[in-house]
């Protein structure tokens, strides 16, 4: 199975102006989705079909969306139709409703309604590359949704970038962080004070190839360690695998880079789950 990473570095769904079609609960508003928290979520009021509707001054790039810790079931569907007005109205693409969370073969232990899993639900979808976007929609789909709600935190929407070559074997290595807090109690019991968990990758960019050097250097230099991006590792695969290697991300440490041994400098990328 080929390993080829997929970013969204430049998120567009910030720039762009946001709205929804049905009106959300109040307190949990479309704006929410511009936040890096995951509790600022935007709500529906029921389990009718909620539209999110982005646009946008001038074209933009989009060939991707995703989406972060949402709500949405195994049945959940999204539509992305793209046009070329501001307005809604002139189609470029239908990117007609397909499954958002249907990865297959999740343990018995992956219960999806539980609060552990929220990390795990975040979907993607890749679309035709166009360059002339000022309008598109994200029309989420579950109508069978034991929440009574379709809720979302944050989405990704821009050029995605995916590397050439697939990164090598050890190469993406997923640590399950867990930010609880144990104590000794004076009878011996270790004692937990539950808190959030998170996810940690380190991807080796050893065989980025130098047409790629001038997308990482700009990501680099543009992400810092303040902005959030998409990453997906297995971004076709459909799998707990992809479910699992996917999702909102943050350099964990300022990267280096050298020109002549790109690969042996930059051994790998430390991200951390936002």
């Amino acid at each position: 199975m080929a390993i080829k990473l997929k970013f969204i570095f430049r998120n567009l769904a910030d720039s762009a102006t946001i709205t929804a079609s049905p009106a959300l609960v109040a307190g949990l508003p479309e704006s929410n989705l511009k936040f890096q928290e995951r509790n600022k979520t935007a709500r529906s009021t029921s389990l009718a079909a909620q539209t999110y509707l982005f646009s946008w001054a001038t074209d933009q790039n989009i060939d991707a969306i995703a989406c972060k810790w949402h709500n949405w079931t195994a049945a959940a569907t999204m539509a992305n139709p793209t046009y070329s007005d501001s307005a809604w109205t002139t189609a470029i693409d239908t990117n007609a409703a397909a499954n958002a969370f249907a990865y297959t073969g999740f343990d018995a232990n992956d219960i999806l309604t539980e609060a552990d899993f929220r990390i795990l639900k975040n979907s993607e979808r890749y679309l035709t590359n166009r360059t002339n976007v000022r309008s598109m929609k994200a029309t989420i789909a579950d109508a069978a949704n034991p929440d009574g709600y379709i809720e979302a935190s944050r989405f990704f929407i821009g050029k995605s970038l995916e590397l050439s070559y697939s990164v090598p074997y050890g190469g993406a290595i997923l640590t399950l962080d867990d930010l609880s807090v144990q104590s000794v109690m004076d009878d011996g019991s270790l004692v937990t004070d539950k808190r959030a968990k998170r996810r940690k990758l380190e991807l080796s960019a050893h065989c980025v190839v130098p047409s790629e050097w001038a997308a990482l250097l700009a990501a680099f230099r543009y992400c810092g360690l303040d902005k959030d991006f998409w990453v997906s590792v297995l971004p076709d695969d459909g799998t707990y695998l992809q479910a699992y290697y996917s999702g909102a991300f943050k350099f964990a440490a300022p990267s280096t880079f050298d020109r002549f041994f790109p690969g042996a400098a930059q051994s790998k990328l430390t991200l951390i789950e936002t």
